[in-house]
């Protein structure tokens, strides 16, 4: 009997050493981290009701991400159904020598540089110098909403920049998903961005139009303008004035 517990218990050890280990107990999370091998930046749902004082939260973790030194990151939500209520970091990441910096405020009554409701939440990450084996799955911090119309909408994540051992690396977004119940709000327009930068997944149902921006500043334009009226000007004057010119043998003519 004993043999036998000993036999079964250097199985489940074997077992456990060559399945992947995650540090967090989220079921959704391992699932999707063990079907990539790239760096993976994961989103939790959201559900929540309307007017409730209870507020609701995403958590943000990444997966696989040992060597990653800085990323931005963003996320985007119907500013109709949520409302930000702040981010918080995980004790994690306040005692891993990592500079996080977040959104302070957004909502309803803050607009943007374009005049839209401002519906974004950035969090920009910098380590000291990069991940250890020890963040290789980890969480980064919770962002909270105060749960204010009806509906569902996506929690649209998208990683701006993501940086391993000092260099852009290419890794997994998986966005996520807020349903809220009670009266359904309005729809919002996940076009209209805060910023001219962001870029959605090409997997994503929203399409998001850059403004077309010029590859010299105005200043310039304008310099080679004024330069080139200058340069035009210098031309017609020699044209004009081209009779008083000094003769081969050195004299100048007469004036008329």
């Amino acid at each position: 009997m004993k043999k036998a517990a000993a036999l079964f218990l250097a199985l489940l050890i074997g077992l456990f050493s060559i399945l992947p280990c995650f540090a967090i107990d989220d079921p959704d999370f391992v699932a999707a981290a063990e079907k990539t091998k790239k760096p993976l930046v994961y989103l939790t749902d959201i559900k929540g009701k309307a007017g409730s004082s209870k507020k609701v939260s995403a958590t943000l973790m990444f997966a696989h991400a040992k060597g990653f030194t800085s990323g931005d990151l963003v996320i985007q939500y119907n500013p109709y159904m949520l409302e930000y209520a702040g981010f918080v970091p995980s004790a994690t990441m306040g005692n891993s020598n990592v500079y996080i910096n977040y959104t302070e405020k957004t909502g309803p009554d803050v607009l943007d540089i374009y005049g839209n409701i401002a519906h974004e939440v950035y969090i920009s990450l910098l380590h000291m110098n990069e991940f250890d084996k020890d963040l290789d799955t980890c969480e980064i911090g919770t962002v909270y909403f105060k749960p204010i119309g009806g509906g569902e909408c996506p929690l649209e994540l998208t990683a701006m920049s993501f940086d391993v051992g000092g260099e852009d690396a290419k890794c997994e977004v998986r966005s996520a998903t807020a349903k809220i119940s009670g009266e359904k709000a309005s729809e919002w327009d996940y076009t209209a961005i805060t910023s001219a930068y962001l870029e959605i997944p090409d997997d994503s149902p929203y399409v998001v139009v850059k403004p077309k921006l010029s590859k010299f500043p105005v200043w310039a334009i304008i310099v080679l303008v004024i330069a080139a009226i200058a340069v035009f000007a210098l031309v017609f004057l020699f044209v004009i004035k081209g009779k008083n010119y000094v003769a081969d043998d050195g004299e100048t003519p007469p004036k008329k």
